[in-house]
């Protein structure tokens, strides 16, 4: 990653946040949940491209919370960086936690490396950072995340935006039942559809 691509990245996520009128304070307090949250997604993946998404939002939490200075993890040096795995980013969580926890006022020297490992594993699965970033910054810019206030976090929000999303997600959630059913668009609105469910009763 080159300074030009990191302050690219910085500026779009600031920007961002700027216009959600958020603040490092306010995010800070669910960094570790939220963090957590993706490191539990990355194990539970089922594909390479799962595992970058994981590591991606880690990243983006690392810029919303704190102030990430380029130059920091341009100078971390002696690391076999092909050799990096998902057990250092574990780690990276664990030191940030105790350090987070024991001083009033933390040494960041593991927020940098978190990110830091997390851009070489992401090249290790063999995904460019800068291209996987500037996707999931998309995806946040295009209102696929919102900033949930009551459980004081980002979350991917969950909807569809035509009637054909609708049907899929209607199917996709209720096929959890293995039951075989009719699917039809009983409402429409301007602001969501109503997809009816039948089983083979009719009901």
């Amino acid at each position: 990653m080159t300074e030009k691509e990191f302050n690219l990245i910085k500026e779009r996520l600031t920007g961002w946040k700027y216009n959600k009128d958020l603040i490092y304070e306010n995010q800070r307090e669910s960094f570790f949940s939220n963090a957590f949250g993706e490191l539990r997604k990355y194990f539970r993946a089922k594909n390479d491209l799962e595992k970058v998404n994981a590591l991606c939002n880690i990243v983006v939490y690392c810029f919303n919370d704190f102030d990430i200075n380029c130059q920091e993890i341009l100078e971390i040096h002696g690391f076999e960086t092909n050799k990096i795995t998902i057990f250092d980013i574990v780690r990276d969580l664990s030191s940030i936690t105790t350090e987070f926890h024991r001083n009033e006022i933390p040494d960041y020297t593991f927020i940098h490396r978190l990110v830091f490992d997390c851009f070489n594993l992401i090249n290790n699965l063999g995904f460019n950072f800068y291209k996987c970033m500037l996707e999931t910054i998309k995806d946040i810019e295009s209102h696929a995340w919102y900033y949930d206030e009551s459980l004081g976090k980002f979350v991917e929000k969950i909807g569809a935006y035509s009637e054909r999303e609708a049907f899929d997600l209607a199917i996709n959630d209720f096929k959890l039942t293995n039951i075989p059913n009719k699917y039809f668009l009983d409402k429409e609105d301007k602001d969501y559809w109503y997809v009816k469910i039948e089983d083979n009763n009719g009901d």
